[in-house]
């Protein structure tokens, strides 16, 4: 399942624009319909333009997002249940959504595998990708009273680097999710495990400066 609403305030049109000479969108469809473990693309949008450009390049459109879905605060939960019950039908109910956004342009078929596989292996709830955390949450500090305190403990912070547990952040380049976890509690159950992605598959455009970098990327990539 690939979102990408046509109402982008910071950067209209982003999910449609060029990026490395083809739309940016295309680049999720051409990762997942590449993937192994997948029965289908869905592209799930409110634009009729988006939907053009998703047929385009072979994803399915069965419907156009409703506008209660496609606001700015709409919830991607709400979105994936909506298109889930809307792909329910004669060959069965959908089981397992892969969520990617469409601002996620370099994750590869292979990631997209190896994240549904780990989520059959380890008989998860939810897979989530991250990537390493460039500042460790044992080494930092809040404020307290007017003071700098730290945020876990004097003991944490003392911590040799090489003693730190692993620490990750999400980057919303993949989900993979269960439908009954979807329906019961959103893209998280009880049993989350990372997937971790490489730093130059984590890219995420959402402004113009992003379009530059990913732009020279490629450049560099193509060298």
């Amino acid at each position: 399942m690939i979102i990408a609403r046509g109402g982008s305030r910071r950067l209209p049109g982003k999910n449609i624009r060029l990026l490395g000479g083809k739309p940016l969108i295309a680049w999720s469809i051409d990762a997942a319909r590449g993937a192994s473990t997948l029965d289908g693309v869905i592209v799930s949008t409110d634009s009729p333009e988006i939907a053009g450009v998703a047929k385009e390049f072979g994803a399915l459109v069965p419907f156009l997002r409703p506008a209660s879905l496609a606001g700015d605060t709409s919830s991607p939960v709400d979105v994936l249940r909506h298109a889930a019950e809307f792909m329910d039908g004669a060959d069965g109910q959908v089981d397992v959504l892969v969520l990617l956004q469409a601002t996620s342009p370099f994750r590869t078929p292979d990631d997209i595998d190896a994240a549904v596989r780990l989520l059959l292996e380890k008989q998860a709830d939810t897979v989530v990708s991250v990537s390493a955390a460039n500042d460790h949450p044992y080494w930092t500090w809040t404020e307290r009273n007017g003071f700098l305190a730290p945020y876990f403990s004097a003991s944490h912070m003392a911590m040799a680097r090489q003693a730190l547990p692993p620490a990750f952040v999400e980057n919303g380049v993949l989900y993979v999710v269960r439908r009954e976890v979807l329906q019961q509690s959103g893209l998280y159950g009880e049993k989350v495990v990372p997937y971790l992605i490489s730093p130059g598959h984590a890219a995420d455009i959402d402004t113009e400066e992003d379009f530059v970098v990913a732009e020279r990327m490629l450049s560099e990539v193509a060298q």
